[in-house]
């Protein structure tokens, strides 16, 4: 109780300062774009002023983040095209809900399953650390069913460059059982 009590006091400290300064932080271009939107004057006026919105990282959004993208990409969201990886969201610290994405997904699996693409090619890793990461996080108590076990597209080994002429090849691979 008193570690929030002194937590509450130092973010209204900070607010107070911010407010002194006329400074604002992320969270609060957030929260007042959303309010600026909700204006109907204004919301009339972007309504229709973008031809697609595309959101990428789509899985590190929160809900009014996909509020404010809404009212910016056409009725029901028909000029919105998000790209995104539930495997791939490191931003919950920041207020970003996985669960926004999974309904977008399903959303869009119900009423437009040809529109949803999935793209399980990996061009950065190899096979061998692709293998490896099947591995571990394709365990049933890791990620359930959701996993997404990604094909290597290259097999050659990566080249590293250094000055000159002199190179290395470098070859991930896993050590024979």
């Amino acid at each position: 109780d008193e570690l929030m009590a002194l937590a509450g006091r130092a973010y209204e400290g900070y607010c107070r300062r911010k407010r002194a300064i006329g400074m604002m932080d992320n969270d609060d271009l957030l929260i007042e774009t959303a309010r600026a939107l909700e204006r109907e004057d204004i919301a009339r006026e972007f309504a229709d002023k973008f031809k697609l919105v595309m959101v990428d990282e789509f899985q590190d959004t929160d809900q009014l983040q996909v509020d404010m993208i809404t009212r910016l990409s056409g009725p029901g969201a028909c000029r919105l095209c998000t790209v995104g990886d539930a495997q791939q969201s490191i931003y919950r610290f920041r207020g970003a809900d996985i669960s926004v994405y999974r309904r977008r997904l399903d959303a869009v699996k119900a009423s437009n399953p040809s529109g949803m693409i999935t793209l399980p090619d990996n061009f950065r890793s190899h096979a061998d650390v692709l293998k490896f990461v099947d591995c571990i996080f394709g365990q049933p108590q890791v990620f359930g069913d959701e996993f997404m076990s990604l094909a290597a597209s290259r097999k050659e080994p990566v080249k590293v460059p250094f000055k000159g002429s002199r190179r290395i090849d470098v070859l991930l691979t896993t050590h024979p059982s």
